[in-house]
């Protein structure tokens, strides 16, 4: 009766043991929730079909103005970047005399 005492190969079976539940526990959410995939109403070969149309139409309409001969004219002059507020000027010290009373 030493093998029921006999503890080699303990930690070998309680990791099957745990593959074994956590791969049971896998099958049983996937048939569960096999249903809610299968009436789901996700196309996406439709959905990237439409990105595609709305990418191509919005180009489209943006690229509408540049075959035209007309030219947009001319491009104003870019103004000054002024700093914020109002600038700050130095005060004015007066010059200082000698007093000759001294």
């Amino acid at each position: 009766m030493s093998f029921l005492v006999d503890e080699e190969g303990q930690g070998a079976a309680e990791y099957i043991l745990l593959f074994g539940g956590v791969i049971i526990i896998s099958i049983v959410a996937i048939l569960i929730y096999r249903s809610y995939f299968q009436r789901s109403a996700l196309n996406s070969a439709q959905d990237i079909r439409d990105v595609r149309k709305n990418i191509n139409d919005s180009d489209a309409a943006k690229n509408a103005g540049a075959n035209n001969s007309t030219s947009p004219g001319p491009v104003p002059e870019p103004k000054p970047i002024e700093p914020p507020g109002k600038p700050i000027k130095p005060p004015v010290v007066p010059p200082v005399e000698p007093n000759p009373t001294i």
